[in-house]
């Protein structure tokens, strides 16, 4: 990941939170990120370095932002395919809404909730080959709706309350 930016929606979108991971390689994220699992910064990028791409368990690094609703944007440098996750909601690694990616060449995309451990699909759409390397991904939650933007063009749009209490959100993926 090359960058993750979190703003308010409530103040015109102000940013509160921004990580470029310009920095110098690193074998943790360090604070204000709280990471469950093995995450690295390596030639000013985010990585997620206990990723097999398992299904056996959730790796996450999260920042708390103090609200619900927000406006995140996700950078890609790789395809942000599953296994990895785009963490819109996060309470703990067995209860989060998050966003993710087919791993096939057809792009399908994911609004997935787990809770108590479980992932369901609560929505998903196709959206072609032409999102992955370089993607912006621009995510608006604002408690109740979540909308996901890719590229300019909004994928998918669903309702949903699940989790709308939590303020941490990041990134994440199969350990």
């Amino acid at each position: 990941m090359r960058s993750l930016t979190i703003s308010d929606p409530a103040f015109l979108n102000p940013t509160i939170f921004r990580d470029t991971f310009e920095r110098a390689d690193a074998s943790t994220w360090s604070s204000p990120w709280t990471e469950s699992g093995s995450f690295a910064i390596a030639s000013n990028e985010g990585k997620i370095t206990s990723d097999s791409g398992g299904s056996v368990s959730i790796v996450a690094a999260t920042v708390d932002v103090g609200i619900v609703a927000k406006v995140m944007l996700w950078v890609f440098s790789t395809a942000a395919r599953g296994p990895t996750y785009c963490i819109i909601r996060y309470t703990d690694t067995n209860n989060m809404l998050f966003f993710s990616g087919s791993n096939s060449a057809g792009s399908d995309v994911y609004l997935i909730s787990r809770a108590s451990g479980t992932a369901t699909v609560i929505a998903s759409a196709s959206v072609g080959p032409a999102w992955g390397n370089n993607s912006l991904i621009r995510v608006e939650d604002t408690g109740s709706n979540v909308n996901i933007v890719i590229d300019g063009v909004q994928r998918l749009s669903h309702a949903t309350t699940l989790h709308n209490t939590a303020t941490r959100c990041g990134i994440g993926g199969n350990a």
